[in-house]
């Protein structure tokens, strides 16, 4: 049968199903198919084709769907002129049924076969195959290869924009999100595109059952799916709460949930805990298990709300069933019983006499004793069972805390004197350890005792040391170091205070740390007097405290910080100074606590202050008159004049010092132009929420870069954070404010730190991931002249290779750089490693068998010669005015060749030579190397495409709509999706995606060889073309 279901009615989506006999002289028996009416001619052609004749007359048995989705009868049912194709692979596909589920190489062999045969000329028969191979090894139980090949199904769908039937297609997607192998890519392209085939309510119940057919299979339920459907529920008018229930109770009781991140099961969880009622099918799970994902007070919440808790009120059995897995659980989950909650104590008193005598064990340590004294009063015969890895004692601490009842029970029960006593012991209560039973005057005495703690309880402050007597530093004294308002600050100033001065985590109360600084001043300004440091006072912003008074500053005064956000922190760090925490002081960094052998401590120290912060200690001296001057350091008055001239500064447009100090500092340093206009900009995130980072349109916009290239520039800059802190505090003058930053200073100071430069890094380098990887992990390789490899934390060699052979393309050829970059490639000549047995070029599924990473082979091309062109070019050839990437720069000589020789206009030579040799020509970097409109670029298109030199589709990821004719290479994590014919250009793992051996697939020969190479294999009859079948 070749349909899913048969139905006995007709209904307007269904057709007749029809039964027909096939025999053959060659089998004994016949064979009997149910096939729906519009396909009976297909498939009597396929079966005609393995010599199978059908039967008249054809038999009606009822009625099913007009689509299927087996293969090929559904690719003959839409194509049948080219029904040949799908019969010539048919066999194929009967092999792999009898193989899966092992995916061997043989397999995967014949599948690349059918799929190369299938792409070159009818690659609309491509998904339906894949989806049977898919669910070949669904039926075997190879999940993972099922997902693989109905990922590639739907892949070649956007690849070469099929054309898509809505009806069947939505039925496959069901089908493969009940075996729950969907990946969240799939999924989530699926819904945005179900909110364009349909209306918005019905998107949303579609998306809906997919991702909760898909969870209930035990897959695990991503953010962005959750996300995807509030957008949905959004656009159908769903008020935003009731669709969070709505998507809570459909997800809670899948086993998807369990293996979900925590932002997901945190919002089920929200969800659930606003629901007013919840159903019996979550209710009938959660009664036989706690979810790891809600907090025990919220899931005793959601089960209030069912009608399962009347029946744990009411029903003893059900009770102690309940009770018994809650106490079970708390085994290896004490933590869910450490704060009391009443209902659970009610039910305990409304079961009491069905509860005696029932035996609970559970651990002592964790879980909070008001548990312990309930089951203990109804006569539960509890049994403590300590732990190895849990002290043998009962948290009396956690009652101290949120205990509601007064112990009596668990004081007065006998044979737990011994475990009372040690527990009481370790609280600061004096009693005998060997005690049998305690008395009741012994239980009244500890219940008072206990009652008093609870009262006087608090957290333990940390003394400090005061082990010389100092006196109060004339410096160090504020005015305002007992009381006052503290500055207010908004939340843009908060993230400008987090990432550009990196001061006061943002999850630190604002009140809290200027009471922690406020505190730390006091201390401070009398230290004979106080003798206290308290190891949180100032801690947020102990680094402000010393030699950093002209960084400040130089953060202040940058042109693109708001005036209010200026304002606020001209406000916070004038009190600061007020205070006496800044321009008050000079010190000294290291790692470790010395001064007392204590190393969690602030102490006071002879004169000077040991203070620890995040990332170490800080000794610090008083600064008075006599105080040698200090890099960095401004005295507080001078300092608070500074800050009145930043206020009166305009923010209302870039000073025309910051473009001309920007292009210096990149000319000087190795430190792109981008990098630098961000650090001196001031700008900062407009929110963060974990790692996502969002910005402000106006902030994009007065750097000219895009979101994406914003954040990219941020991740570079918070890694090379310490350098721009340093160069900025040193180009702090009085002259700053008008005149920018003393840059010869600034540069002065590079070269202390890193040397003269070797590289000046351009904002067109700083666009391949490679080199803001090595920027961000291991800078000193292109900041140092004399940089020798070390493994010691940042990146491995082969990705410092990747760096040099990338960088190639964008050095001036013949410069001072270009030869230190050749010398730089040359040294991997004698690179080894230890998989030296795999050939280049070999198939990548070897590779991931032996656990290979395959960029760490790249380096290997130089021994063998694949860049010995490009090393001549570094240090003899010629630089190019304009980008190499243009053949009429490059190569002018090959672009008149392919003019002549297929009579084309110029710039639909110096086009089609792009799109034949380079191996992402997208459409906004082909306008760029160009220097064309969009006009001009669609004119050289369609000159192309009138020649059929090139094929016009929509692909995925690609940026571009003309396209080589021929096989198809898809994106992999380290290489652009393109076409197959340019494999011999670029060497590449063998594939069905472009894995190129140096990841992100530069050229590994100069430009204008790359597109002689290119046009050489035309002329000698190799070019791209379609097979023929």
């Amino acid at each position: 049968m070749i349909t899913h279901a048969l139905y006995h009615h007709p209904k307007p989506h269904l057709v007749p199903a029809i039964t027909v006999l096939f025999s053959s002289p060659h089998f004994a028996d016949p064979v009997v198919r149910i096939i729906p009416q519009p396909l009976v001619e297909a498939e009597a052609e396929m079966l005609g084709a393995l010599g199978l004749t059908a039967a008249h007359p054809e038999t009606a048995v009822g009625f099913t769907a007009t689509t299927t989705t087996g293969f090929p009868a559904w690719a003959i049912h839409i194509d049948p002129r080219n029904a040949h194709h799908a019969v010539a692979v048919a066999h194929h596909l009967l092999w792999l049924r009898r193989q899966a589920p092992q995916l061997t190489a043989r397999v995967k062999t014949r599948i690349g076969d059918v799929i190369s045969y299938l792409d070159s000329s009818a690659p609309h028969f491509l998904p339906s195959f894949l989806e049977d191979v898919a669910r070949f090894f669904v039926a075997g139980g190879n999940a993972k290869a099922a997902a693989s090949f109905f990922t590639k199904a739907r892949t070649i769908e956007r690849t070469h924009s099929l054309d898509i039937h809505p009806e069947r297609h939505e039925q496959v997607l069901r089908e493969f999100a009940h075996y729950g192998v969907i990946s969240h890519d799939i999924l989530i392209d699926e819904i945005k595109n179900a909110a364009h085939r349909h209306p918005a309510s019905i998107a949303y119940n579609y998306a809906l059952a997919l991702i909760s057919t898909q969870a209930q299979a035990g897959t695990a339920i991503r953010q962005q799916s959750l996300r995807q459907l509030q957008l949905l529920a959004e656009a159908a008018g769903l008020p935003k709460a009731k669709a969070n229930r709505e998507i809570a109770l459909s997800l809670a009781a899948t086993d998807g949930l369990a293996h979900s991140p925590d932002p997901v099961t945190r919002q089920v969880a929200r969800g659930l805990i606003e629901a007013p009622t919840i159903p019996h099918r979550v209710s009938d799970i959660f009664v036989q298990e706690i979810p790891h994902w809600l907090e025990f007070p919220d899931y005793v919440s959601v089960l209030r709300r069912s009608e399962i808790w009347q029946q744990l009120l009411s029903d003893d059995q059900a009770c102690r069933d309940w009770l018994q897995m809650i106490f079970t659980t708390a085994r290896h989950r004490p933590d869910i019983l450490s704060t009391p909650i009443p209902d659970i104590f009610s039910l305990i008193n409304t079961h009491g006499p069905a509860l005696a005598g029932q035996r609970i064990t559970t651990p002592v340590w964790g879980i909070n004793p008001d548990y312990f004294d309930a089951l203990l009063a109804v006569e539960v015969r509890w049994q403590p069972r300590p732990t190895k890895r849990q002290p043998k004692a009962i948290s009396f601490a956690l009652w101290l805390e949120t205990g509601t009842r007064d112990l009596a029970a668990l004081l007065s029960v006998s044979g737990h004197t011994e475990l009372l006593s040690k527990s009481l012991s370790g609280l600061g209560y004096p009693i005998a350890p060997k005690t049998k039973k305690f008395t009741a005057d012994d239980q009244s005495r500890i219940s008072a005792w206990l009652q008093d703690r609870r009262a006087e309880h608090h957290g333990q402050p940390v003394k400090g040391n005061n082990s010389a007597q100092s006196a109060p530093s004339e410096a160090s004294t504020g005015k305002d170091v007992t009381g006052g308002d503290f500055p207010a600050v908004s939340e843009k100033s908060r993230l400008a205070l987090r990432f550009l001065f990196r001061a006061i985590d943002m999850d630190t109360p604002w009140d809290k740390a200027c009471q922690h600084a406020a505190g730390l001043a006091k201390v401070l300004s009398n230290p004979q007097e106080s003798g206290r440091l308290d190891r949180r006072m100032g801690r947020e912003i102990i680094r402000f405290m010393f030699e950093e008074e002209t960084a400040i500053l130089g953060r202040l005064v940058s042109p693109h910080v708001d005036s209010k956000t200026r304002a606020e922190l001209c406000d916070f760090f004038s009190w600061l100074a007020r205070i006496g925490l800044l321009g008050c002081w000079v010190g000294e960094y290291y790692s470790k606590s010395t001064a007392d052998g204590r190393p969690t401590s602030n102490v006071w120290d002879n004169h000077r202050a040991v203070l620890r912060y995040d990332f170490g200690y800080v000794r610090i001296t008083p600064a008075t008159q006599e105080t040698d001057p200090v890099d960095g350091f401004i005295a507080r008055d001078g300092f608070l004049a500074a800050i009145d001239r930043i206020r009166q500064l305009d923010s209302s447009g870039e000073p025309a010092w910051f473009e001309p100090t920007v292009h210096r500092l990149a000319a000087e340093t190795a430190i792109n132009p981008g990098l630098w206009r961000l650090a001196l900009s001031g700008i900062s995130p407009a929110s963060v929420a974990g790692y996502h980072v969002k910005w402000d349109k106006a902030d994009q916009d007065l750097l000219s870069v895009t979101a994406t290239e914003l954040s990219h520039l941020w991740d570079a800059n918070r890694s090379l954070w310490n350098t721009f802190h340093k160069l900025l505090a040193a180009g702090w003058r009085d002259k700053y404010p008008d005149n920018g930053p003393d840059t010869t200073r600034m540069v002065q100071l590079w070269q202390q730190m890193w040397g003269l430069p070797w590289l000046h890094v351009t904002d067109d380098m700083f666009a391949i991931p490679i080199v803001r990887q090595v920027l961000q992990w291991t800078p000193e390789a292109a900041f140092r002249r004399d940089y020798v490899f070390e493994r010691n934390g940042g990146i491995h060699q082969g990705e410092l290779f990747q760096f040099y052979v990338h960088i190639a393309h964008l050095v001036p050829a013949g410069s001072e750089c270009a030869t230190v970059l050749a010398d730089r490639i040359e040294s991997f000549a004698d690179y080894t490693t230890g998989s030296s047995t795999i050939a280049l070029g070999a198939p990548y599924d070897q590779l991931i068998r032996r656990g290979i990473e395959a960029e760490m082979l790249s380096p290997r091309l130089v021994s063998e010669g694949y860049l010995r062109d490009l090393v001549v070019h570094l240090r003899t050839g010629t630089s190019v005015d304009g980008f190499a990437e243009n053949p009429l720069v490059s190569a002018p000589s090959v672009v008149r060749d392919v003019e002549a020789e297929l009579q084309l206009s110029p710039a639909a030579a110096q086009y089609y030579l792009q799109v034949l040799a380079l191996s992402h020509p997208t459409d906004t970097e082909v306008k760029r190397w160009n220097g064309w409109t969009k006009k001009q670029l669609e004119a050289a298109e369609a000159e192309l495409s009138r020649r059929q030199l090139v094929v016009t589709a929509k692909r995925a990821t690609v940026g571009r709509r003309v396209f080589l004719p021929g096989g198809w290479l898809g994106k992999s994590p380290t290489g652009p999706a393109m076409e197959a014919w340019k494999a011999s250009l670029y060497p590449l793992w063998k594939s069905d995606k472009t894995r190129p051996i140096v990841p992100g697939c530069p050229p590994l020969v100069p430009l204008h060889v790359l597109f002689q190479n290119a046009w050489d294999r035309c002329r000698q009859g190799d070019g791209p073309r379609y097979e023929d079948l």
